[in-house]
């Protein structure tokens, strides 16, 4: 992931404010649309018996460090 990627993923989920960065506390825009990517998966698997979690949380992380990437060539606020 490149570093850009990943100041953009490191940034709050739900800002309150004028905070710098390292002064908020919760969920990271990374740590949200992973669970979000998590929870997407796991409804596609809902009617297996037995699904590889370790494999899928490993997927969902890849699969929002690929988002945060696409989402920084767009970003305009740099």
């Amino acid at each position: 992931m490149t570093d850009r990627a990943k100041n953009y993923g490191d940034n709050p989920a739900f800002p309150t404010g004028h905070l710098k960065a390292g002064d908020y506390q919760g969920m990271t825009r990374r740590d949200l649309i992973a669970a979000m990517v998590l929870n997407g998966y796991m409804i596609g698997y809902a009617s297996e018996i037995e699904i590889d979690f370790k494999y899928a949380t490993r997927k969902s992380v890849m699969l929002t460090d690929y988002l945060l990437e696409e989402l920084v060539k767009t970003d305009k606020t740099e």
